[in-house]
């Protein structure tokens, strides 16, 4: 469970007191308190029952889906109150290119030995993959605890998922814990989830997670801003905010 205290929290409620530890986000939010997530005026941060980094994985077999964005976006938003580092394994480095202006996130280079990614020093590890990467996607999944497959809206797009999901169903046998979710992303605005899409998501066995994410200007110059944090636009810090909560939900945290 990982907690942040913010200013508005009740007094009499300390993080130390092991008996008072929220189950879920809805009962830290019940106590005053406020998730990760909700990065508003923290105070500290304490990661509670943390046995050790969680990796989440961005994939999907298919290129132009926005991995790159929805990675470097969700290392900022978890950047404001956890030790995050991102991982690029494209070798075309669209990641490593802006390295050094990442505010608050680690940069870890890829050397290909994912057995070596457990013992990294962060509390979140986001691992950016190219389309072309299928002989390494199982290897990568065998040590991930999340994979985000971000997905257009069209008919096509969505077709494309099934790929990467079969890769996903295969990995879950190995390593039950796995969790995925396919996020549908660079929406446009009065676009909406037409029925034989959700009939495709449906027929490959594909967890749809709630949260959306726009098309919007801000993601774009993402790298110019290290993430929509940087920028002025809160209807992409809200949309890239819910998208976190909601993983780290699917994964217990």
């Amino acid at each position: 469970m990982i907690v942040m205290l913010c200013e508005n929290c009740h007094t009499s409620d300390t993080l130390t007191d092991i008996t008072k530890t929220p189950k879920n986000a809805t009962e830290v939010r019940e106590r005053g308190w406020s998730v990760l997530i909700e990065i508003h005026n923290f105070v500290s941060l304490e990661i509670y029952n943390s046995k050790s980094m969680k990796i989440i994985t961005v994939a999907h077999q298919k290129g132009g889906v926005g991995k790159t964005t929805l990675a470097l976006n969700l290392a900022a938003c978890f950047a404001q109150g956890l030790r995050v580092g991102i991982l690029d394994t494209d070798v075309q480095g669209s990641l490593s290119g802006i390295k050094d202006d990442l505010d608050s996130i680690i940069f870890v280079p890829f050397d290909g030995q994912l057995s070596r990614l457990i013992e990294q020093p962060f509390d979140i590890l986001i691992i950016d993959t190219p389309p072309y990467l299928t002989n390494q996607l199982p290897d990568l999944f065998a040590v991930s605890d999340f994979v985000l497959v971000p997905s257009k809206v069209g008919f096509f797009d969505v077709m494309a998922i099934k790929a990467t999901i079969e890769f996903l169903k295969q990995a879950e046998q190995k390593r039950p814990q796995l969790k995925y979710g396919v996020v549908l992303n660079m929406v446009k605005p009065r676009t909406a989830l037409n029925r034989s899409v959700q009939e495709i998501l449906n027929d490959y066995g594909a967890t749809l997670l709630t949260t959306t994410i726009s098309d919007r200007v801000s993601y774009t110059r993402s790298a110019l801003t290290s993430g929509v944090f940087g920028s002025d636009d809160e209807k992409a810090k809200e949309e890239v905010t819910g998208l976190a909560d909601e993983i780290l939900t699917v994964l217990g945290l």
